[in-house]
């Protein structure tokens, strides 16, 4: 029964990393729809990319903290 081990893994993973980013990305399409959002939302997106290759699980009420912390300075 490793083959079931290995399934419940695949789609462990798959609910933990590629929806949250999923959504993320759709998210970021949204915002750069918008002149106004799209320096902040690209910020936000490089943000949690760089947490996702340290091993951090991407976590949605993470990018919007890091938009909002970006979308001044990334104006600028």
């Amino acid at each position: 029964m490793w083959w079931l081990k290995a399934l419940q893994r695949s789609l462990s993973d798959v609910y933990n990393w590629l929806v949250p980013l999923f959504v993320i990305n759709v998210l970021w399409f949204v915002l750069s729809l918008t002149v106004i959002g799209f320096p902040g939302a690209t910020a936000g997106l490089f943000e949690v990319a760089r947490q996702v290759e340290k091993g951090y699980s991407p976590a949605i009420s993470e990018y919007l903290q890091a938009v909002r912390r970006w979308l001044v300075r990334a104006w600028a």
